[in-house]
């Protein structure tokens, strides 16, 4: 038995890409097959109905990781086949083909909260994420990989409606709203993002934070500056533009405090400026825009009078 795995291996290493070629296309109109394929489907869900199958394939899955050289060759094998952008194009379609049948997002949805119901596979997932992050090689491979993503504007497009999706829908944020409280409900949750959050704050990351936070606030303000049409008139002293109709009403209460005998007392002065000019304004603000516009060689009369 053994003698014929090692032969079978050594013939598949020594398949040409012709002969790979073939069986993979073989499979694949065996796979487009739909009565191959529910034969096939049906076959693996009874094999891992079976708590004994799925006991054995999960201790070869860890034998097989738990050895450096073969753990090395699957890795480098994924990276090879990740970055065909044939291989990757066809795996999204396949998901969202997949994801777009309610009944299989269904059972794939259920498996995953059946399976993050057991606390033992939640620590073997949650002890597997922190082990991976801790080496900086692999730290920096998905930093890299989560930056290239999201400088693809389609990329953030279709996360962006996704999450507004969920979000729109009462019982997935019903749910979500619970799932992150009862986290955080948690003191040692708590103590971990706590801890997780000083670590990740370093010196390097509040610079680049910083540096990031006041070029879009330069953009944006550049952004309103060329939004804002230029004004007619000159600048006050203050930078900001007068408007023309404040001019206008500045004219008539001048003239009614400086050039009409008898002159205009300032309780009656909005009332003049309405039948003037159709405006209203109080007499605070009559008394601001006589003050601001009136020139300094122009002399009151009696600017205090009542």
């Amino acid at each position: 038995m053994r003698k014929g795995s090692q032969d079978s291996k050594k013939v598949g290493k020594g398949r040409s890409p012709e002969t790979r070629k073939r069986i993979s296309e073989g499979l694949r109109r065996a796979w487009a097959d739909p009565a191959k394929r529910k034969g096939w489907t049906e076959g693996i869900r009874r094999a891992l109905a079976d708590p004994a199958v799925r006991k054995r394939r999960s201790e070869t899955r860890r034998r097989v990781w738990a050895n450096p050289e073969k753990r090395k060759k699957m890795t480098e094998a994924n990276r090879r086949t990740g970055v065909d952008p044939e291989v990757r194009k066809r795996r999204s379609e396949g998901l969202r083909r997949a994801w777009a049948d309610p009944v299989k997002r269904k059972g794939w949805t259920e498996g995953l909260r059946r399976a993050l119901a057991d606390p033992a596979v939640r620590k073997r997932r949650s002890e597997g994420f922190h082990r991976a992050w801790a080496d900086p090689a692999v730290r920096k491979r998905r930093s890299e990989a989560l930056r290239r993503a999201f400088a693809d504007p389609a990329v953030r497009k279709r996360r962006s409606e996704s999450k507004r999706r969920d979000w729109a829908d009462p019982q997935k944020r019903d749910r979500m709203a619970k799932a992150t409280r009862g986290a955080l409900a948690d003191p040692a949750v708590r103590k971990r993002i706590s801890e997780a959050a000083t670590r990740a704050w370093t010196l390097e990351r509040r610079r680049s934070a910083s540096e990031y936070n006041r070029k879009v606030w330069a953009e944006h303000r550049a952004k309103v500056q060329a939004a804002r049409q230029p004004s007619a008139k000159p600048s006050r002293r203050g930078g900001r533009p007068r408007h023309p109709e404040s001019a206008e009403n500045a004219a008539v209460i001048i003239e009614a405090r400086d050039g009409l005998v008898p002159q205009v007392p300032w309780s009656k002065m909005p009332e003049f400026l309405f039948q003037k000019t159709g405006r209203t304004l109080s007499v605070g603000g009559c008394r601001s825009l006589y003050e601001g516009y009136k020139m300094p060689s122009v002399q009151s009369r009696d600017a205090t009078a009542p």
